[in-house]
């Protein structure tokens, strides 16, 4: 019995150190040395049906975000009608009103935490999607945008245009701050 036991124990223990080693912080953009842009050009953008969210390396806007990096590297603005002042740190960005983690689990890419007391957790599936003039169509079901081509090709739901498109190395916080707007909050807004 204590054999057995032990045995048990050290199996959660093993697969405990598996997870723990899969999930990485992702790297969050250095502050440009370029001036903030004075007129906003989307680099990438998110859009579902209802909603959308495009980014450059200064901005994140949409009809539940607008946020501005400042110059020391912090975000302000307000996503959901939740003002936020979020402070960058290793793959993580963090305020008063909210914390988002950026990471890699698996073989996923996920952003994880809170916005003014609402848990956020959207993942996406790498992959090329179904290719479109300005990027590539996903699939989208709950918290997962899967953009594996098989799967983006039964159904579709979620456009990345820009930027947004490059699932495999993605542009940090922004293209995560995008998302969580558009797929993250969904249930925040309704």
């Amino acid at each position: 019995m204590i054999r057995r036991l032990a045995l048990t124990s050290l199996s959660a223990l093993s697969l405990a150190c598996a997870t723990a080693s899969s999930e990485s912080r992702l790297a969050l953009t250095p502050v440009p040395e370029s001036s903030p842009d004075l007129d906003f050009q989307a680099m990438g953008e998110v859009l579902t049906r209802d909603s959308s969210a495009a980014f450059s390396d200064w901005r994140v806007v949409g009809p539940h975000v607008n946020l501005t990096r400042r110059e020391d590297g912090t975000w302000a603005g307000d996503i959901a009608h939740v003002n936020v002042v979020l402070t960058p740190s290793d793959g993580r960005l963090s305020g008063a009103n909210a914390d988002l983690h950026f990471m890699r689990w698996g073989n996923e890419v996920a952003v994880r935490g809170h916005v003014g007391g609402r848990g956020i957790n959207v993942r996406v599936q790498p992959g090329d999607g179904m290719p479109i003039p300005s990027g590539i169509a996903c699939r989208y079901e709950g918290n997962l945008v899967d953009c594996d081509k098989q799967s983006s090709s039964v159904r579709t739901g979620i456009e990345l245009r820009g930027l947004a498109a490059r699932t495999r190395d993605p542009v940090m916080p922004q293209f995560g701050l995008a998302l969580v707007a558009v797929r993250g909050l969904s249930s925040i807004m309704r």
